[in-house]
Formats: C-alpha cells, structure tokens, sequence
C-alpha cells in the first residue's frame, strides 16, 4: 500500500497548490480559461507578493521508521580558520495544527510577518477553522490574533496592498466577510460582504480601491469598494474575467473585463473610469483573453473558407495598440496556447498540435512565430497530457520552463523525447540565445564525494534538472529550480545525471549561468540562498531531523547547526529578493502535527564586511568554450570570491560592464517560414513555401525604398551585437525596383548618390546604405548597376537596381586611396585609379563570376604615376586616358587598356591640378578641369589644340566634369552647385543644380553612346582570369598579381605554388599570414575557418588544439585547458574553481587547509564514528545505509541491509529506489524486487502514466 499512500500524499499537495490568487496586475482574475494559459511568474505571483504557502504533507515517516541520526547524515568538510561566529536560530511553536500555513513578509525594511494557518479549501465545512498569527520581530515571535481581533470568522486567504505594507484584507468566504487593517494587524475592522469573497484584487495606486469576485456567482458579477472594503457595489454583469492596467502601458484606473456574451464568446472592454462615464470595446468574439505587461493575447474560433470546422487563433496586441493574427509556421491544428514567458519583449509560447506540444518565439510583436523546440512539456488536463499519471492529480496546466534570472536569455526546459509522457522520456535542455539553439546541459566531472562521473561513455548522457512534471511524478516537495537576479549567475535545482530524468535525484548549482554544474548535495533537499548568493542553507525534505547544513562558499564546503527542536521540514522562507541572511524553516513537530516556524540568521557565520579586495569579475560565459557573449554582449559581473567569508550586505550594488560583441550565429534564430535542422543548425525553409517563390515576391515595393529580405534568419530580440558575421544572417536589404533610365546624371556628395533624369530635369536619390565619403561613381546599363568609392571605408561598392540584389562589395582588400572610376562596359572591366601609397597606380577589377572570381591586376604601376587623380577609359579604341597631380611634372597621360604603351597627351601648358576628366570619343577632345587655375580646359587626345574653355567667375573651383551632347557639365566647389555650358566656346553657361554641399564626382550617361563591341565582348578570347580589349580590335589576357600567364590566355601559379582565392601560396607552406594547412590534404584553408567547429580540412587539423583565446601575459594570467578562457593568476589556487574543467586547481600546494574529502593526515576516530578506508571518521550510523559517505565505498562494504531513506523503496539487492518506480512494470532494481506483489490497482495506476488513461479510473 505504499504507493497508494504516496498517491493521496500527491492528491493533498495539488490540491494546497491550486488555492489562492496573486496580487499581481499582470495576472488573471476571474473564471479559468480555456485556450490561453499563462505561467505564474513565481510561487509568490500564484498567491501574492512575499508570500509562501507550507502544507503538511500526510506521508511522513510513519510508514517507515528511520533513524534520526541517519536522516542527518551528511559530510563535515574542514573549513579554513578563522574567527567567525555560528548561527543564530530561534524555534516559535504555534500550538497550531491546521493543514496548511500561509507566511507574508510585509516587505522590504520591514520586520512584520503574517501568518495564517488554515485548513484546505476543498475541504472546508461547519468545522473549520482559522488562525491569523502577526510577528513583529522578523519572526522571533508570533501574536495570535483571530481569537479576540476576529472571533467568528475563517479565513481563507489574505492579500497586502502594492502601496502601503500596512494595508491588509482578510477574506472569509464561509461566512460573507472580509476583515481589514491598515497598521499590521495591530486594529481590524470588519464588514459583511454582498458576495462571497473568492478573489479580492487591489489598486496599484489607491489603496481604498478593491475589486471583488464571487467564482460561483450565476450572474457573474464584478464587484468594487472604494472605502478599503466598508461597502461594495457591483460594476459589471457577465464578468468571465478581468485584469487592472499595467504602467505605464495604462493609466492607474484603467479596468480590462471580459464580458461573456449570450453565444459564450465574450467581448473585451477597457474602462479609466470604473465605467462611470464611458468605455472602449477592445475586442469582440473572443474566446479567451490575457494581459501580460506590454501584450495582450486573445482566442477567437474563425471558420475558414471550405472548412468544416473552426479554427482557433492567437490574436496580439503589441504595446496596446490593435490585434494582430499570430502566425505560426506550417499548417498543424492549434488547440491551445500557453504563454510561458512574454519578457525582453518577445513572447514564448507553447502551442499543442495534434499529437504534441511545440515551443515557438515571436519577434518583438509577438504576431510572428518561429519553432524553438519541439515535444516541450506542456500539461493541461483537458488537452496535453491529460491520459498521463500526472492528470489524476493536476488539475492546472504548466510547462517545465524556467527563466534564468538575472541573465539575459537564459532558459531550461524539459523536453519529450517522443510522445508518452514519463520520466524516462523526458530530458532537460538549455539556451543560451533565447531558444535560438537549444542544448544539453553539462553534467558535473565529479560527484560530491570526488568520484568521477563517468557520462562521455554512456551516449546522449547529461543532466537533467527536475521540474514540476518529475517532482510530481516522483512525488516529491516542491523544490523548483532557483535562480534570482540579485545573485546573477546562480542557479540551484534537483536533478540526475544520466539519460533521462529517471534516476535519483541530488542537489546541483551552477555558478556559471548553467554552463557548468557541480553536485553540492545527495538527495532531496530544500535549499535558499541569501546575501547575493554569499550563503546557503538546506535541509532534507520532509526528515525528521534538528539540524540545517549552510554553505558560505557556493556549496564547496557545508556546515551543521543543530537546532533547539527536532521537527519535520516542510520548506524554507527567506524575504524576497533572498538578499538577507535571515531564513525562515516551516515545518512540523516529530510526534504530532504542530506548527513549528525556525528563524535561522547567518550573519555571523559571515563575519566583517566584504572589502575591494575581495571581489573578482565575472562574465557569464567565461566557461563557453569559443563564446564569451550572451545575447551579442559580453556583461562582466562583480561577485564575491567564493572562499572570501564576508558579507555582501542587503543594499550591496553589483557594479555591472557591458560590451557589445562581434555577431555570430548564436545572435540569431530562425525566421517565420523556416525552421532549424538539428544536424547543420542552420535554418531551412518550411516546405510550405512554395517552390521557387522568394519573400520578396510578395511584398509591395515602391521605387526609391528598401525591403528587408530574410535570409532565413532573424535577430534574437534585445540582442546587441554588432558587426562580425551579421551580414550572413541579418535580413538583406534590398532597394524595390528602380527603373533604368537611358539618359541620366549621377553625382555624389559625400554619403549620397543622387540621380537626374536628362530629359525631365528630375532628381531622384539612390538608397544606399552605410555610405561614409563618396567620392567617384560609375554605371552599368546592361545590369542597371551602379559603383562607386569609399574612401573612409576603402571599398568600392555596387547596388544593382532590379530589385532583387542587396548592397555588395566589389573591392576593399589592399586598397587605400581610391580616387577615381572607370567602367569598360564591352570587356565587363572596372578601372580604379589608387593614389595611396600602397600599391599606387591604376588597377582593373574584372566583373564576371562571383566574389571570389572577381580578379584583379595592376595595369599601371607607380612608376608611370606620381599623383594620379581623374581617369577615362574607351572601350571601343581600347585606351585609357588619367590625370595626375604631380608636383614636378602635372599632366595627361594616356595608355592601352591593359597598361601598355603609355603616353604624355600634355605636360604643363596650362596643366598645374588637373581634376576631373570627360572625354568626346567622336571628335577625340579630353575635358578637363584644373583646380590650380581655376578653369576647364580642352585638348585633342593626341596633344594638340590644347584651349581654356571657361574660366573667371564661372569656375571659382571646378571639380568633375562630364560631357553630354553639345554641352558640358560640370560640378564647382565654392559655388555648391552643377553648371553647364556649350561645350564648343564655353558659352551659355547656366546652373543645373544650386546649393548641393560637398560635392564630388559627377558623370552623364547616355545609353546611345555605350554601344558597340570589342574583341573580349565577341567571346573570340578563353583569358582564364582577365580580358582587355587593345587597339585594332585585339584582346590580351591579364592575371592577378603574383601569377603568371602560359601560354596566352591561362594564369598560373609558378610551380610549387598553389592558387588560394586568386592568390598564389607555397604547396607545401601556406600563406601564414592568411592560410593555414590542412595536415593530411596539405590544401590551404583561410585562417578564418580554425577553430569555427567545422571540419573545413576533412581531417579536423584545423579544429585541433583550439585554445579559441591566448592570454596575454602568462606571468599575470592562467589559461584554463580546456575552455582557454583567462583568468587572473592569482585565482589559480584559490579553492574556488574559476575553470570549467577545474584546471586552475590542479597540482596546487595547498598547505594545511584540506578542501577535499580525503584528510592529509589520519584522524583518530571516537566509539561513536567509523573509520573509511581514506582514515576519514564518519558516524557509525552512516555505515550500510546504501550512500557512499567515504568516497571510497568502505562505509557499505560487508553490509547485511542498506536502510533507505523514508521517501525510497529498499529492493532485495539492498538499492535504494525512489518509491514511485516500485510497480511501473520496469525493473528498475534489477533484480525484479520491484514488480513483485503489486496489486492489480497499483499496475494499473502506473500503466495510466504514458497513455490509455481513458480506460482508468482512480478509486482512492
């Protein structure tokens, strides 16, 4: 009958666990929903800020008795010396035996305590009773107060205003009343109430404002008092619920009521004024309806055209403003939706399909939803998971999701491996991207006795952390993972190391955020921290016992303190925000149930104030190998060194740094319409899209703006990162259409490129993104592409204007100063003139293939070249024509296109600062301006008829020039504006454009007059790299730098030299600077790829020997093995683990301080203790009691029988099991002692936990 006890055991906790309602204006009031859950933000949320509910469970050890001594077992470790002193404790009977006990810290700074001690709500009769306790000592002692402030009344529940700690009311739902205070219980006041008092919910800003709510009113009325509950009247009829505004989304006032209609659907309203004049219809035909901080969340049922049956949708609204349809991927029926976790504005939701429930994040709107995870556990009795083991006692949908408080992104889940819901398919996962990538959580090297936990060899072995569905399948306290952000960085949780969920279970802590975890404690255990995480305390659930263990150094080392009274332990209170050190032990007297509240203080065990000098910093994912950023920010912590005993203090800041970082993967998660593939982790288009359509094809484009295409990724949201790999993931913005035009102007001033239509004089600016200094532009009609260059970000770029092609670089490595463009439209050529002195002279880029085939050489070298500036080319004669500045010899000069044959067309003469160059192919003229005279100039190519065109007031300081039929053009400096003039005698001169800043580089294009062909346009060349078109319709090939060519037209690599992306490197040595190489292929791999987690070698050489960082200076700094994170020398060796793998305190000379378990030097051990094999002294009752308290299992050799601790089962082979595996039809012991003798009811109750419940029925 064991288990049968265990199962009304469980049915008592559930049932303690449903009653009450949060004082929170997030939170619902009012009748359940049906298809829109929300997770509770915490155990205080689900019964009210500060509060704790304790129940006395009804298994104890009556079923078994255990020795005391055994239930206190646990290991004294040798702590360092010093003076500090024990804790203080203090037990307060309160002669009471009520079943359940409900504790409220009246708030911060406060010393005033509530209790009520209560019997349960299901089973309240004529019989029963209350009693209302008040401490003013922060718990010391306890006043009891119904029996002469409150004679008559039961109360049921009580709740504390948000404004005033003072203000209380006291509910009775028996007898129709309610009871207030407004000076901690010291006078009450009672009153009748018109309804019966199920839920009572308080203004955030006026304390004298409650709403009220009778959960079993036919007329379903909404009651409000506006005197602090004296009188009441009704506000509404027909309330299915109702939620108060949340600022500063709504004001104070503000009132959302769900009004159920005749149809059963409801329609939401919005009220600031208590409907005293007006409201708002928000919403009609809604099913149910939420409020979460910013969101709003609502059902509605929608038959669709040619469906049968109605669908049910998610609608949204984002920062109150309207509705919005959420949008799933794929076509799966959604049943119904539980939000876990609306925070850093993006919205969790856990939606069950079918046959499962999948976790899914939106972005910041919450209208569209990408697939996280699927096969969460997600419960609701009437939906998923409802033919479990679990529904015979829930009757309240959860999910096993946890926030990890105080880090950004930080989440633990539990997953179903398949569809049956049982502990030995359930596993837990972690994320550290906001479910971007989900992964398994690392289980511990070591257990607490310093053995090694051999997981690597056992596959798909990790740690899983218990949450709700394993503590009530195991029947368990509740003992939820704990993390807080006053101590950030700090997670606490049961779990198991194995391949599921089903094994015992231990106490672990991460002190890394979840990245690394180490076993603090054996068996269940109710454990807190106080101080910042500075101090722990635990005690074994629900043993009898008179001691507490506490740790003041992260769970290392532990501690006892006896206590004045042996008691059962129920739970553990601490003030919220656990930033004391005062704790609050509920439990139970030993031989009946009797009320028993122990207020333990460890500051003294804290001693003096923490110093500077005792503080390190802390980066969340200093232990990730390869990644130290969490949501594209590195943020550095200060904590407490672990083996500094000192104390925090209640008001201690933690000073916080954040920086951004380089972006990778990790900041990004899959886009609505794709979902991620677990075995590349990239994204992956849903096949729901159709084939060969593109998300550019649906959206409206207007010429002159910009789309944001995915590319199948998405930002996480409130990620920061900047740079690094961004453009891989982040949306390509992509300019809508623009049309070409064949006669146009393109001018550049500084970071804008603007356009002008010649034939209607109208202008029209390019979108172009991230521009910094343009200063020469060029076009291409075949492709409607324009170049231009940057000189601050030394690139030379391109935006082809189709409307399907994002901004690219064409050019930016080995570049300095790029002054000057030219386009060779036949050959698909692009000159640069390049005045750095870097690889100054002209180059040419050729335009065919794709980035990497884009290859490039110097036509003209620096010794051709002082200070070149302007630069034309004609295709069809195969020249090129470019001025330069030089101090000793200005001039034009002119070549062939492939830098051969070079000429002067004019030195001096005029020529002092030649800028910009047009040139007229038809009568063979160059136009130039010179900035030194202040004039525009002409010449014949071949130097003669040199002539000053225009000069004086026309030309203060002309710039570029340009020429278009019988006309040209020209920018000018001083006067900020383009002008033209006849281009024959200069005259007729007229402004085109007036009060334009900064301009630069202007050029006219005419469609006429790029036409033609050329040898390399006519395909008569096979140049395996570059091909120039010559004079005499000839062609030449060209290769890139250090290559040669073979032959005419095939670049290569000299022999024993490699081409690797266009450049030649040693076969048998690789480009150090550049490339690496591989060991076994010997090919050459950019240095970019090591350590990337990619096998780009094929034999892993370049994932070898990752270190992933260097430390600078190895006499200030230790590199840990196996992460290769830096830390500070002098934390090496410090008893506190600052390495994942715990490198840092490897081969360390720790004097007479013994951390470990094994003593240095053997103790004499007294009658009472048992020596281990390690000369360590453990009591003789741990001996044979089925735990390995040695470390070397000498304490459970030779042992007859093992004794199990109350909440396990002892199976023939002397294993300890947990109770609840006896009778699930698995051999669990493995020697069958488990199976034997269970009743037909036992097997069929734990046959109910994966499926066929519906043929179940529970007669307990």
């Amino acid at each position: 009958m064991a288990m049968l006890l265990q199962l009304k055991f469980l049915l008592v906790w559930i049932c303690i666990l449903m009653v009450s309602l949060p004082q929170s204006h997030s939170r619902r009031y009012g009748l359940k929903s049906k298809t829109l859950h929300f997770s509770p933000l915490s155990e205080e949320e689900r019964i009210g800020l500060g509060m704790r509910r304790m129940v006395k469970p009804e298994r104890q050890t009556s079923d078994s008795v255990v020795d005391g001594d055994q239930l206190l077992r646990e290991k004294r470790l040798a702590v360092p010396p010093g003076e500090h002193l024990p804790p203080i404790s203090q037990s307060v009977h309160l002669n009471d035996s009520h079943h359940q006990l409900i504790v409220h810290w009246a708030g911060e700074g406060s010393d005033v305590l509530v209790a009520l001690a209560r019997d349960i709500d299901q089973k309240l009769d004529s019989q029963s009773t209350s009693k209302l306790f008040f401490s003013y000592d922060y718990g010391e002692s306890f006043a009891e107060k119904q029996t002469e402030k409150l004679p008559g009344m039961v109360i049921n529940h009580f709740y504390n205003s948000p404004i005033y700690n003072s203000h209380y009311v006291f509910t009775d739902t028996m007898h129709n009343k309610t009871a207030t205070t407004n000076d901690y219980g010291k006078t009450f006041r009672m009153h009748p109430s018109p309804f019966k008092p199920d839920q009572i919910s308080m203004h955030s800003a006026n304390a004298d404002y409650l709403l009220g709510f009778d959960e079993d009113d036919s007329e379903k009325r909404l009651w409000i008092s506006k005197d602090f509950g004296a009188t009441w009247h009704v506000l509404q009829y027909g309330v299915k619920s109702y939620f108060w505004g949340i600022t500063p989304y709504d004001s104070a006032d503000t009132i959302y009521l769900e009004r159920q209609d005749p149809n059963k659907l409801s329609t939401v309203l919005r009220t600031e004024d208590f409907f005293t004049i007006d409201h708002t219809v928000i919403m009609e035909s809604v099913v149910d309806f939420e409020v979460r901080d910013n969101y709003m969340f609502a059902t509605k049922k929608v038959k669709l055209l040619g469906a049968t049956n109605e669908t049910l949708q998610l609608w949204v609204s984002y920062n109150r403003g309207p509705f919005v349809r959420a949008i799933f991927p794929g076509d799966q029926p959604e049943l119904d939706y539980y939000i876990p976790d609306a925070s850093e504005d993006q919205v969790f939701a856990c939606v069950t399909h079918s046959n499962k429930t999948d976790l899914y994040i939106s972005d910041v709107q919450g209208t569209h939803f990408v697939l996280s995870l699927e096969n969460i556990m997600y419960f609701n009795p009437e939906g998923a998971g409802k033919d479990s083991f679990v529904s015979l006692f829930v009757d309240e949908t959860f999910a096993d999701f946890h926030k990890v408080e105080g880090l950004r992104g930080v989440y633990i889940v539990s997953q179903v491996k398949s569809g049956r819901f049982s502990l030995d398919n359930t596993i837990s996962l972690i994320t550290f991207d906001k479910g971007g990538i989900w992964e398994r959580l690392t289980p511990p090297r070591l257990d607490i006795n310093g053995k090694s936990i051999d997981c690597r060899s056992v596959q798909n072995c990790s740690l899983h952390l218990t949450q709700k569905f394993a503590q009530l399948y195991q029947m368990q306290g509740p003992m939820p993972i704990l993390s807080k952000k006053s101590a950030p960085g700090l997670v606490i949780a049961t779990g198991t190391v194995g391949t599921s969920l089903k094994r015992d279970t231990d106490v672990y802590l991460s002190t890394t955020g979840g990245s690394t975890w180490f076993q603090v404690l054996e068996g269940n255990n109710f454990v807190s921290f106080g101080d910042h995480g500075g101090i722990f305390i635990a005690a074994k659930q629900f043993a009898k016992t008179n001691e507490i263990k506490y740790s003041w150094n992260e769970g290392k080392t532990w501690e006892n303190h006896l206590l004045s009274d042996e008691m059962h332990v129920y739970g553990i209170l601490t003030e919220p925000g656990e930033k004391t050190t005062v704790f609050t032990l509920f439990g139970s007297k030993v031989d009946a149930h009797q009320w028993i509240l122990t207020k333990v203080d460890l500051r003294p065990v804290l001693g003096n104030n923490c110093t500077d000098e005792e503080y390190k910093t802390w980066a969340p994912s200093d232990d990730r190998p390869g990644d130290h950023c969490l949501l594209g920010s590195k943020m550095t912590f200060e904590r407490r060194e672990t083996f500094a005993r000192c104390f925090n203090g209640k008001n201690y800041d933690r000073e916080i740094s954040s920086t951004n970082c380089s972006c990778t993967r990790e900041d990004f998660e899959c886009d609505m319409g794709y979902y991620i593939n677990p075995m590349t982790e990239e994204c992956m288009a849903h096949p729901y899209l159709e084939t060969g359509k593109k998300v550019d094809d649906y959206i409206i484009c207007r010429e002159g703006k910009s789309v944001a295409v995915s590319q199948g990724y998405r930002r996480v949201s409130g990620d920061t990162c900047e740079g690094g790999e961004e453009d891989l993931y982040a949306p390509e913005k992509i300019p809508c259409e623009i049309k070409a035009l064949r006669e146009f102007m393109l001018y550049a001033n500084r970071s804008e490129i603007n356009r002008i239509n010649m034939l209607d004089n109208s202008t029209f600016t390019l979108p172009l993104l991230n521009t910094k200094n343009i200063v020469a532009v060029e076009y291409d009609f075949t492709t409607n592409c324009v170049y231009w260059t940057d000189v601050v970000l030394d690139k030379i770029m391109r935006l082809c204007m189709d409307g399907r092609h994002s901004q690219e670089t064409i050019v930016e490595e080995s570049v300095d100063v790029m002054e000057a463009l030219a386009f060779d439209w036949l050959s698909k050529n692009l000159y640069w003139v390049e005045s750095g002195e870097t690889d100054k002279g002209i180059w040419v880029v050729s335009l065919h293939g794709s980035q990497d085939e884009r290859y490039r050489a110097l036509v003209v070298n620096s010794t051709h070249v002082d200070q070149p500036r302007a630069l034309v080319v004609d295709p069809l004669g195969g020249m090129m024509y470019w001025t330069d500045w030089s101090s000793t010899r200005p001039r034009i000069m002119k070549a062939w296109l492939d830098g051969s044959n070079i000429q002067e067309v004019t030195v001096g003469r005029g020529t002092h600062w030649p800028n910009g160059m047009a040139l007229d192919r038809e009568n063979q003229r160059l136009y130039w301006s010179d900035a030194y005279s202040d004039c525009i100039r002409s010449i014949k190519t071949d130097g003669t008829e040199a002539i000053t065109l225009i000069e004086g007031e026309s030309t203060p300081h002309p710039f570029a020039v340009a020429l278009y039929k019988n006309k040209i053009y020209w920018d000018d400096w001083y006067r900020s504006g383009i002008f033209a003039a006849q281009k024959n005698d200069g005259g007729d001169v007229k402004f085109l454009r007036q009060n334009i800043p900064s301009l630069m580089d202007m050029k006219i294009f005419d469609n006429n007059t790029r036409q033609g062909e050329n040898a390399c346009s006519k395909s008569m060349h096979n140049c395996s790299h570059i091909c120039v078109s010559l004079p005499g319709d000839i062609f030449t090939c060209l290769c890139p730098r250090n290559m040669t060519l073979e032959g005419n037209s095939q670049c290569k690599c000299a022999v024993g030299k490699i081409s690797v992306e266009g450049k030649c490197v040693d076969e048998s040595q690789c480009d150090t600077e550049l490339q690496f190489p591989c060991e076994i292929s010997g090919h050459c791999i950019p240095r970019s790829w090591l350590c990337d987690g990619e096998n780009d070698c094929g034999d892993m050489s370049d994932e070898a020997n990752c270190s992933h960082t260097t430390c600078s200076n190895p006499f200030t700094q230790f590199q840990c093995h196996s992460s290769g994170s830096c830390i500070p020398i002098n934390w090496a060796c410090d008893f506190d683990s600052d390495c994942s793998d715990g490198s840092d305190e490897e081969d360390c000379a720790y004097g007479d301080v013994n951390m470990t378990t094994t003593a240095t030097t053997l103790q004499v051990c007294s009658d009472s203790e048992f020596r281990c094999g390690t000369g360590v002294c453990v009591p003789v009752t741990w001996r044979c009691d089925g735990d390995n308290d040695c470390g070397d299992m000498s304490d459970e050799t030779n042992c007859t029988q093992v004794q199990c601790q109350d909440y396990q089962f002892r199976c023939a082979n002397n294993r300890c099991i947990s109770a609840s595996w006896v009778c699930d039809s698995e051999d669990d012991c493995h020697d069958g002692s488990d199976e034997q003798n269970c009743s037909k009811l036992e097997i069929e109750l734990q046959a109910c936990a994966g499926s066929n419940l519906n043929r179940c029925e529970f007669l307990g």
